[in-house]
C-alpha cells in the first residue's frame, strides 16, 4: 500500500483477516488452544489443516511438537491484521493475486472472493479446491503453479520514482 512502484506484483496466500473478519468459530477455538493449548491445540490444528491431515495423518504429531516448541520461544501474542477499508482495496494498483482454500476456516472463502471481486475487481482472486488455510500443504503444486504463472504474467521491472529505481 505504501510503495506500490517498488513491486511488480503481490500474491496473497489466504491472508488472516485483511479481507474479512476472522470467523467466530475460528477466534473461539484460536482462544481456546491459547488459553489451554495442551487440550485445544490438537483439534485446533486437525480443524484449520484438516486436507493435510486427511492426505497425511502421519504430518500433525511433528507439526505439532514444532509448533508447540515454537510457542514456548517466542511471544504468545498473534499480531492480527486489520480488514482493509474498499476504498483501501480500491486503490491497490499492483497487479495482485488473492489465494484462498474452498475449506478455509479463517473466513468463508466465498465471501472473500466476493467482496474482492466487488470493491477491487483488479485483484485476482481464486479459491482452490481441496484445500483450507492449508492450501500451501494439501495442494502445494496447484498453489505452486498458480503463483508461478501469476508472477511471471506480471514480471515486468518494479515502476521507478522521480527516474531512479526506488
Amino acid at each position: 500500500m505504501h510503495s506500490p512502484h517498488r513491486l511488480s506484483a503481490i500474491v496473497l496466500v489466504a491472508p488472516g483477516s485483511t479481507v474479512l473478519h476472522l470467523s467466530p468459530q475460528f477466534v473461539i477455538r484460536l482462544t481456546l488452544a491459547a488459553i489451554a493449548s495442551r487440550w485445544c491445540l490438537r483439534p485446533l490444528i486437525r480443524w484449520v489443516f484438516a486436507d493435510t491431515v486427511r492426505k497425511d495423518p502421519e504430518w500433525l504429531d511433528p507439526f505439532l511438537d514444532e509448533l508447540r516448541l515454537s510457542m514456548r520461544s517466542v511471544q504468545r501474542r498473534l499480531p492480527i491484521p486489520p480488514v482493509w477499508k474498499h476504498a483501501q482495496w480500491g486503490a491497490l494498483s499492483v497487479p495482485a493475486l488473492f489465494l484462498v482454500g474452498e475449506h478455509e476456516t479463517v473466513y468463508p472463502a466465498a465471501r472473500a472472493v466476493c467482496r474482492l471481486k466487488r470493491v477491487a475487481p483488479q485483484v485476482t482472486a481464486e479459491v482452490i479446491p481441496g484445500a483450507g488455510h492449508d492450501l500451501t500443504l494439501a495442494q502445494a503444486d496447484l498453489v505452486e503453479r498458480r503463483i508461478l504463472e501469476f508472477v511471471k504474467q506480471n514480471a515486468a521491472a518494479p515502476k521507478t520514482s522521480g527516474g531512479r529505481a526506488a
